[in-house]
């Protein structure tokens, strides 16, 4: 998974919504730089955790050729599909035709299904590319909650966030992650 977006992703959590959440003063602006940087990497530490965007952005995704007409997206939701792509054993890509694809259970389990032209089309390449937009559209209190005590931890321990060894995630932090974290259903069933 790869995003392919615009360079800068907007924080979900502003400086502002920081500093009233761990009752800063607004007019203290000293910290905001460091704290909208800290804000950031936070929220892509959340993110990944919970395999879930917290705003919708394109995404590219990559998988294994073969002839499936089923395939679970590592995250969720998946708001569209935009583009499919398959490569030849040449490293040549060629765009397939999705307007008969479509994404089942978009915000529990998204999953690509695929019409059979396009799963013979796969028979033959040798990797498939799929685009879609992924994220959620709507706030998630516990894991913007997450990315506040994270943000929060950091700057009390003076942490940089380009440091030798990466920052620890707390006990409040990683449980509110383990409640809105997203896991595709063949790592539920072990397979």
């Amino acid at each position: 998974m790869r995003y392919i977006g615009a360079a800068v992703i907007a924080s979900v959590v502003t400086v502002l919504d920081f500093k009233r959440a761990i009752h800063l003063t607004p007019d203290d602006a000293d910290d905001d730089v460091l704290i909208a940087a800290y804000l950031l990497a936070a929220q892509e530490l959340v993110e990944t955790a919970i395999a879930c965007p917290l705003a919708p952005r394109p995404y590219e995704f990559t998988a294994p050729a073969c002839a499936w007409s089923a395939w679970w997206f590592p995250v969720r939701p998946v708001v569209s599909l935009d583009e499919m792509a398959v490569r030849d054993e040449a490293g040549i890509w060629a765009e397939l035709d999705t307007a008969e694809a479509f994404v089942v259970q978009m915000y529990d389990e998204p999953r690509l299904v695929v019409p059979d032209a396009i799963i013979a089309e796969l028979r033959c390449a040798t990797e498939v590319r799929v685009r879609a937009t992924a994220g959620i559209d709507a706030r998630v209190q516990r894991a913007e909650q997450a990315i506040i005590l994270t943000v929060k931890e950091w700057l009390d321990a003076g942490i940089s966030i380009d440091g030798a060894e990466p920052p620890k995630m707390t006990f409040g932090a990683h449980n509110l992650i383990r409640q809105v974290r997203y896991r595709r259903p063949y790592e539920i069933m072990g397979a």
